[in-house]
């Protein structure tokens, strides 16, 4: 005979192993669309969350409970996987609303460097935002130019060239708030 908290594990690992847990994938609202490409060059960095704070007059917040998640690259956890896109990959490529401020974060906890001879830890949240152009391709890039903490965003052309975009902000997602708390 089996225990009522045996059975509950083997249902809830059931669920878990069946995908019926993962996130749902993020999908436009709009009819103006342009396509984002999200990449990370640091292949070393597991379970890494794109995500969004999804709010209204509010320009940052990280009180807010409103979170649309993107994607999850270099994912290793099988809980979450991610609208079957949480298989180990360095990129996902997606539409999103054209001619609307795009935000976007991800977050590493624990980042750490060897500098003389001593390891540094560093907590960093990579923050940029741009409003894309309807019809037009852009990558976000993770650790471009192996700045971990930072990241890029590009045009991609037709001809497969791609141009820096201009018009990005770099504001942390969390202004003058203690990520120690």
């Amino acid at each position: 005979m089996v225990s009522k908290a045996r059975m509950l594990f083997l249902i809830l690992a059931g669920l878990v192993l069946s995908g019926c847990s993962s996130l749902k994938a993020y999908k436009s609202s709009s009819e103006r669309l342009a396509v984002v490409t999200i990449e990370t060059k640091e292949l070393n960095a597991d379970n890494l969350w794109f995500s969004t704070y999804d709010i209204e007059g509010e320009k940052y917040s990280c009180d807010n409970p409103n979170v649309t998640v993107y994607a999850i690259l270099n994912n290793i956890s099988v809980i979450s996987a991610y609208a079957d896109k949480g298989k180990n990959t360095s990129s996902v490529t997606f539409d999103i609303d054209a001619e609307k401020e795009f935000r976007i974060t991800t977050t590493q906890p624990l980042y750490n460097e060897l500098k003389n001879g001593k390891f540094t830890y560093y907590y960093c949240i990579p923050y940029v935002s741009f409003t894309p152009e309807s019809d037009k391709n852009y990558k976000v890039v993770h650790g471009y130019d192996g700045e971990f903490c930072r990241m890029s965003v590009f045009e991609v052309r037709e001809n497969g060239s791609e141009d820096k975009v201009v018009n990005v902000s770099e504001e942390p997602i969390c202004p003058n708030k203690n990520i120690f708390e």
